[in-house]
């Protein structure tokens, strides 16, 4: 019985939380259209300190910008997340997906611009399953005392 309720809350979690993670994304995708952008440029951002054997040191990182193309004017788009190496190589080419009525407000069409905080929710999700199963065959294997 323990693993039915715990099944079905886990599962009715997992399924609400993706749902909520998902929920402006997908919205935004079903009232847009899409263009095709290339990497024109790589903006310089914050700093990291990264940390390797007791040591540590900086790591400048890169915004990729984006240029596309909406009924004959250029757009041009600077993505929220940045990587040591600009996470695009130049002259590449995304998807992007804007508004009709504002076509600088864009989603990127990359793992980072859609899927990130989704995996990581995955992953939380997964840790808490495999480490809550030795508790619950625990519980049903308990041989009741006399």
């Amino acid at each position: 019985m323990h693993i039915k309720k715990f099944l079905f809350i886990y599962l009715l979690i997992l399924v609400f939380g993706l749902l909520g993670l998902s929920y402006n994304s997908l919205h935004f995708i079903t009232r847009s259209n899409t263009a095709t952008a290339k990497v024109i440029n790589h903006k310089e951002g914050k700093a990291k300190i990264l940390y390797k054997l007791g040591s540590h040191y900086n790591v400048q990182t890169f915004h990729p910008v984006f240029s596309y193309f909406v009924e004959g004017k250029n757009h041009e788009y600077m993505a929220e997340y940045s990587c040591e190496n600009g996470c695009h190589k130049l002259n590449s080419t995304v998807t992007v997906f804007y508004l009709k009525e504002k076509p600088e407000t864009v989603l990127i069409s990359t793992f980072e611009g859609l899927w990130k905080y989704q995996v990581y929710f995955i992953i939380f999700m997964a840790v808490l399953f495999f480490s809550a199963l030795p508790y619950l065959f625990y519980k049903i294997n308990k041989q009741p005392e006399f």
